[in-house]
């Protein structure tokens, strides 16, 4: 899992001492499900919750937004918090053409979705992804870049062993040489993320 119990707690406590309220749970009732369309028509869904003003969440490389689920009860006080799922994973569509301007796209098709100001809130890849959007829509009001990936060293072998990879069909030992190589995760973390519901979809 991309967040640790302590850092899920951390950040709830951030939310509850910065805003002055205490946290109260939100359960799957009370959250609703949207379908934006991006700019090439592929559908994006959205779950959202809470009330107040708007927070935007784009999740990184792997899973879905069922990731920055455990987190809807420390901001839904506070903000209309909503999830997307990138295209390609969950319940998100997806094209045969893939392009970091697409998921650019994507997360500035759900910003306009909401009405008035958005904050954004971006993971790893999808910190990158809410960098691009700000730069195609006007409604990005504050943006906060959680670990986006920094490109520190030159990893053209291991790309080009993960391409051939790919092309061979094996995806999922291409995503574990990505994170072995360089994202640098520790084999239990590995081992944990492969533990998640959303590992397969990853």
């Amino acid at each position: 899992m991309i967040f640790g119990a302590g850092r899920m707690i951390f950040c709830c406590a951030i939310v509850a001492v910065t805003r002055g309220a205490g946290l109260e749970l939100l359960g799957e009732s009370e959250t609703s499900i949207a379908h934006i369309p991006s700019t090439d028509g592929t559908d994006i869904e959205v779950e959202c919750g809470g009330a107040g003003p708007n927070l935007v969440i784009v999740h990184g490389g792997t899973g879905d937004r069922s990731r920055w689920k455990p987190l809807f009860p420390c901001f839904a006080s506070h903000f209309t918090v909503c999830a997307m799922d990138r295209r390609g994973r969950g319940g998100s569509g997806d094209s045969a053409d893939y392009s970091l301007q697409k998921e650019a796209e994507d997360v500035a098709a759900v910003v306009r979705s909401r009405s008035g100001p958005v904050f954004v809130l971006g993971h790893s890849i999808g910190g990158v992804c809410a960098l691009e959007a700000s730069f195609l829509t006007d409604k990005i009001s504050k943006l906060v870049l959680y670990e986006p990936p920094l490109r520190d060293r030159n990893h053209g072998a291991v790309a080009t062993k993960m391409e051939n990879m790919i092309r061979a069909g094996e995806t999922e030992q291409a995503l574990v040489t990505f994170l072995q190589e360089i994202v640098m995760i520790s084999p239990s973390e590995l081992t944990r993320m492969k533990g998640q519901p959303s590992w397969p979809s990853g």
